[in-house]
Formats: structure tokens, C-alpha cells, sequence
């Protein structure tokens, strides 16, 4: 995973638990019943545009999103704005987190939402639990499913409460019965969870490519290329800086677990990675701009994340966000290959 080191780097709400990663995000899975308890609006719809948000305090992208159906809560007429964190700023620095699927014109979703307290301009949205919250419909023999995005098929986190095992979490749901099913818990009926279906014999249910590598956005000049650091090719190594608050709770702050994290993968010999504690700091690094900094910050200091962790009941654990220069001159060659 890289970057230009003049872009930047950060890692929000540093995982010190045991959890499995999905793409640049790490989540403990709360479970369907807890996700819609924690959840106002559940809706289910389709996306019919996307463009860049304007006004948003971090780089974003919109999506006009048609609701065909609300399962919980309300909202102001049958379109709404979706806003997810990731875009394209006017000097051509592309920010984003990465494991967390973008939104696209003709895709049906079914989306657990928040809305998001200072939008300034327009009442918008945000998906809870980033990916957790979000559901692709895809067809099958069998009828329409409803999954989540493909890495999830390849490493899911288990249940943080133990109330759904892992081959369930990673099953897809069939599409009416499991609508029907968040609608009755809205209304406070609990019945069997009775919607898993077995993944289809006919097909893939995978709407978005596994993730493999840290690639730029479709939207630059230069689109899906890998995106790296270019200092291990050369004998350089990267360094970072620690948020000297640390994690709450944790003895030390959890300092001393990232400086071994960082000797982990030093002492890999198959490795050419070489990084540098440079640190603690004071200062909150960005997350909307270059400051030529690679960060690691804790507790979500600039409320970048949607939703909240609990021991208890899961949820978003860490992310990765990255910046880099989105352009065609900053391609290079790997050397070897």
C-alpha cells in the first residue's frame, strides 16, 4: 500500500483489537438486528447520478439516490443525496478511503443511513458503518440477492456478539425477504432471521472486484493504477508520526503497539518495506490536504467516520485514508517489472 509521500497518509481510530480487515477497512460485524436498532433510515432504491459534492468539509462525492421503499424512519421526498468521503480536489489530489465502494449510476441498493448533521448546503446522508451499511442487488436464477461488496466474500470479520456466525455474515440475502424483515423489526416484531440464501450456482454475486491493491480513482487522468510508495524501490524508507493522545483506555495509549507493528514489518525479510516512528505530536494532522505528513490519528478527530464502535457490539474499527497526485506524469515503473 503507498502513496506519494508528499500526499499523505493517515490511519483513523487505530485497530488494538483483533479484527479481519476488508480492503483499507477494519470491522468487527455488529449484525443484521444490531445494525438496524443502531440505524433511523433504511432504504432501499437505486442510484441514478453522482457528482462531486460541493461545499462538503472533507473531499466527497454525492449520489442522487430514488427511493423505492422506506423500511425505517422518514425522508423528505422520493430522491435524496447519499454522501460518501473520497474525491478529487481542485489541484488534482485525489482523497479516499480505501475498501469502501463507491457508488454508481443504475446500482440497486439498499442502504443503512444517517443523516449527516452539518451538510451546510443540502439535508444529506451517510452510510452507517461505511460498508456495512451498504448492500448491492444482484440478480440470480433463484431471484434478486442482496450482498455486500466482494472482499467481504474473501475476509469477513466475525460477529462481535456471537449471535451470527461467519458463514452467515458473508452469505447473501434474498432481497424481498430480508426487506420484509428489517421492516417488521422496525416495528419492533423480532422474528427468525429466515432471508440467508446459498450463493448462486449461476453466477458470481460479486459487484465490486475483490480488493488487491491500492488503485487510483476512475476519475483521474490515470485510472486503476496501483498506488505505492515509491522510496521502498529505492532503499528510502517512510516515516510516521504518532497522535500523542493515544487510543483511550489503552495502556500507553496503544504507542507502544504501533512502534512493534512497525518492526513487524521491518523484520519481514521478504519485505523491502522500512518504516520510521518519527514520533509523537500534538497536531492533529489533515485529512482534506496535503500537509506532507504520513499520520496515524486516533479517535476520529476530524469526524470523518459514520457511526461509532463498541466493544460490545462492533462496527467500524480503523481506516486507511489516503491522498495522492492524480495525474498521468506520476506514473513509474516497478523496478523488476
Amino acid at each position: 500500500m503507498g502513496t506519494r509521500v508528499d500526499a499523505g497518509f493517515a490511519s483513523l481510530g487505530l485497530a488494538l483489537l483483533v479484527a479481519a480487515p476488508v480492503g483499507g477497512i477494519i470491522y468487527v460485524d455488529p449484525g443484521d438486528a444490531v445494525m438496524v436498532d443502531r440505524t433511523s433510515i433504511i432504504v432501499f432504491g437505486e442510484v441514478r447520478s453522482v457528482m462531486a459534492a460541493p461545499g462538503a468539509r472533507h473531499p466527497s462525492t454525492d449520489a442522487v439516490f430514488e427511493v423505492a421503499q422506506v423500511l425505517k424512519g422518514r425522508v423528505p421526498g422520493g430522491t435524496i443525496l447519499v454522501r460518501q468521503f473520497g474525491g478529487m480536489s481542485e489541484d488534482g489530489v485525489y482523497s479516499g478511503i480505501h475498501g469502501l465502494p463507491m457508488m454508481a449510476p443504475g446500482d440497486r441498493m439498499l442502504l443503512f443511513l444517517e443523516e449527516i448533521p452539518d451538510a451546510r448546503d443540502a439535508v444529506a446522508y451517510r452510510t452507517v458503518e461505511l460498508s456495512l451499511g451498504m448492500f448491492f442487488e444482484v440478480p440470480s436464477a433463484a431471484g434478486s440477492l442482496l450482498v455486500r461488496e466482494a472482499a467481504f466474500h474473501e475476509e469477513v470479520p466475525a460477529s462481535a456478539n456471537g449471535t451470527e456466525s461467519e458463514s452467515l455474515s458473508q452469505r447473501p440475502r434474498t432481497s424481498g425477504t430480508f426487506r420484509r424483515w428489517i421492516s417488521d423489526r422496525a416495528r419492533g416484531v423480532e422474528r427468525k432471521a429466515d432471508y440467508f440464501a446459498a450463493a448462486p450456482a449461476d453466477g458470481p454475486v460479486s459487484v465490486v472486484s475483490p480488493y488487491r491493491l491500492l488503485v487510483s480513482s476512475s476519475s483521474c487522468q490515470a485510472p486503476n493504477l496501483p498506488i505505492r510508495w515509491r522510496q521502498f524501490d529505492r532503499g528510502r524508507s517512510v516515516g510516521f508520526t504518532i497522535q500523542a493522545d493515544g487510543q483511550p483506555g489503552i495502556p500507553g495509549g496503544g504507542i507502544a503497539e504501533v512502534v512493534r507493528a512497525m518492526r513487524a514489518w521491518n523484520e519481514d525479510p521478504e519485505s523491502t518495506i522500512q518504516l520510521v516512528n518519527l514520533g509523537t505530536t500534538n497536531k492533529k494532522a489533515e485529512v482534506a490536504q496535503r500537509d506532507g505528513v504520513n499520520s496515524i490519528l486516533f479517535e476520529d478527530p476530524h469526524d470523518v467516520l459514520p457511526g461509532y464502535f463498541q466493544a460490545s457490539t462492533g462496527g467500524v474499527l480503523a481506516v486507511a485514508l489516503t491522498r495522492f497526485r492524480c495525474a498521468e506524469e506520476n506514473r513509474h515503473r516497478i523496478p523488476g517489472n
